[in-house]
């Protein structure tokens, strides 16, 4: 049976009422404008990505123009010029967790020079015109292979992808927990399982699961006229903390709009 993609732009529209759609970056929309973005703003958004690693994005944003300073608005020069435990000392008071902080500013340096060397070696246009070169998915899996970048796995790099204008979504939690068997029904895993104690553990998704994300996500644009950057957005927005706070891990069901189609109150669905 075909879908049926009209909840998508009953959510859009729920959420432009509410202001709480999600924008895009300037960034993003400058390259649909047709302009070039400076290498200094691939690290920006190579950074951003990163430090949304487990963080509500609503907590960076209020903090977004301290962090940026602190990366010295992503001189490079500037910030060679550092050692990683000056950022990292820097940005720890402004994210609620660390567990992998550490580890990303101690491969800052090295990230950059990966990205380096692609901006060198692709000689037309750069790692601006690099991440456009070939299609998103294939572009996913080189920096996730590679040109692997440290403390980056694919939901990452989707995330910057994304923001410097790249024509995809980010399969982060909200993102995989809405497509779930347990939810709209485009993957067919559910969204948590029960332990042999009887606890309720959230899926882990493999790397495999999230290409097939992408992949549905791509088919969904197709066939809604939507792209696929526009269908992240609504989705998490309307999952997300500070945003829509729908469909989120405990979902408010009693303020959804678009319950039919979900499988979430079905008889026989646990979670």
């Amino acid at each position: 049976m075909e879908r049926d993609y009209m909840f998508l732009n009953i959510m859009e529209d729920f959420l432009e009422q509410k202001g709480k759609l999600n924008k895009p970056t300037q960034e993003s929309m400058d390259r649909k404008a047709g302009k070039v973005l400076s290498f200094s703003t691939h690290i920006k958004y190579m950074v951003h990505a990163q430090l949304s690693n487990q963080e509500k994005w609503s907590k960076i944003k209020r903090n977004i123009q301290k962090i940026d300073d602190i990366f010295f608005q992503y001189d490079i020069d500037e910030i060679k010029k550092q050692q990683w435990e000056y950022f990292f000392k820097k940005i720890k008071p402004y994210l609620t967790r660390g567990v992998s902080l550490e580890g990303q500013m101690r491969n800052l340096h090295s990230n950059i020079e990966i990205m380096e060397k692609i901006n060198t070696t692709h000689k037309e246009g750069g790692i601006d015109s690099y991440v456009v070169s070939k299609p998103p998915i294939e572009i996913i899996k080189n920096f996730v292979k590679k040109h692997k970048l440290n403390y980056m796995g694919i939901s990452l790099i989707c995330e910057y992808l994304k923001n410097v204008g790249v024509e995809c979504t980010k399969p982060d939690t909200h993102i995989m927990r809405f497509l779930s068997k347990t939810r709209r029904g485009f993957l067919l895993k559910d969204e948590a399982y029960i332990t042999k104690r009887g606890e309720k553990k959230e899926t882990i998704w493999t790397d495999n699961y999230k290409i097939n994300a992408l992949e549905i996500i791509e088919k969904i644009g197709v066939n809604s006229g939507k792209t696929p950057s526009t269908i992240d957005r609504i989705i998490w927005s309307y999952c997300a903390d500070g945003y829509g706070e729908i469909c989120t891990k405990t979902p408010n069901c009693r303020y959804c709009i678009i319950e039919e189609g979900c499988n979430h109150n079905k008889p026989g669905v646990r979670f």
